[in-house]
């Protein structure tokens, strides 16, 4: 259930030349930042290399490897610094652009008829719930009493930025959720979204993109929890086909297999909500490498990803019920560490 949104433009001569300028700018921004990228990745390279040849010797307890390779990847950290600082300086300069861009766009396919939103209460076997601006109290307050895709790949144990400990901590109150402005790679990412959106669009035309930014809950799972960036419909039906989640990357070696599987249990999780059964990952690497790939469920796979799930709501739901002696449990330890 999707409404096609129309508001005439009267200057839409005038916008469309504008793009043009704003696309041939950034264009411009991303040959300059290009030769930097080239330079940063020859670094990285040896920089992981090290890194990872100095994990697997300490895992197996070889110190002197561990401190060679140490020792060698410590002058290639130094040297990723000022270049991960000139690239955050081109990319910050590109999603200004592109912010201007997206705005343009958004007239100009109204203008055209091409800017399609879903309206329904309901979506396959969720139903809307509240939508609160993202990061704001409200939004960390609703988070927080479900799982959200992005949480599944901490429980899952499989997320660069968090850990399973980490999510538990915020479901129970332990730990307050950072709540600050957007800036940096945060900000960047929100800016390219809808750009990155269109270019899917332009290059799937036989999908109609329906932009959806509702909050949802699955009907039988309440602690389920959707945040979708768009659905894809094939012209004439009436159900969606398939999700579409936008990314941007700043790590083109972590997508050299495909979908990083925290990604990807992100992508089955909403899926999953609805009863969808396809999806799309659309992401741009580094403000000009756009890539998209299929995300279509492997058996048994979803059964896997709620046991572990379940599993860890059953212990935030029992943590909740027994606060009182968790914390009498975590002083004692606390205690049994202090010196005599």
């Amino acid at each position: 259930m999707y409404s096609q949104i129309i508001e005439p433009c009267p200057d839409l001569e005038l916008q469309q030349e504008r793009a043009e300028l704003l696309e041939a700018k950034l264009f411009e921004g991303i040959s300059e930042m290009s030769p930097v990228l080239v330079e940063r990745n020859v670094v990285n390279a040896d920089f992981l290399f090290h890194l990872e040849e100095g994990s697997n010797a300490y895992a197996m307890g070889d110190q002197a490897t561990w401190r060679y390779h140490k020792k060698l990847r410590e002058p290639f950290q130094k040297e990723l610094y000022p270049l991960k600082k000139r690239i955050e300086e081109f990319k910050d300069k590109n999603a200004a652009l592109v912010d201007e861009l997206v705005g343009i766009y958004e007239t100009i396919d109204k203008a055209n008829g091409n800017h399609l939103e879903y309206v329904g209460e309901t979506l396959g076997n969720a139903t809307k719930t509240i939508t609160f601006p993202d990061n704001t109290p409200e939004w960390h307050e609703q988070r927080s009493k479900g799982i959200g895709g992005s949480d599944v790949g901490a429980i899952m144990g499989v997320s660069p930025w968090n850990t399973r400990e980490d999510v538990f901590k915020l479901k129970t109150g332990q730990t307050e959720p950072d709540i600050k402005k957007k800036s940096g790679a945060l900000w960047r990412g929100s800016v390219w979204e809808n750009y990155i959106a269109r270019q899917f669009a332009l290059r799937n035309s036989s999908h109609l993109l329906v932009h959806c930014k509702s909050s949802w809950m699955n009907n039988d799972r309440p602690h389920q929890f959707a945040n979708i960036d768009g659905l894809l419909y094939e012209p004439g039906t009436q159900n969606p086909r398939s999700i579409l989640e936008i990314k941007t990357s700043s790590t083109p070696h972590s997508w050299e297999t495909g979908v990083p599987s925290y990604y990807r249990m992100q992508v089955l999780w909403y899926m999953d909500t609805f009863g969808i059964k396809h999806g799309y990952l659309a992401v741009m690497i580094d403000d000009h490498d756009f890539r998209q790939y299929e995300i279509v469920p492997k058996p048994k796979e979803m059964m896997w990803i709620h046991e572990e799930v379940d599993a860890f709501v059953a212990e935030v739901e029992e943590y909740k019920t027994n606060k009182a002696k968790y914390e009498a449990i975590q002083r004692k330890r606390m205690e049994a560490l202090r010196p005599a």
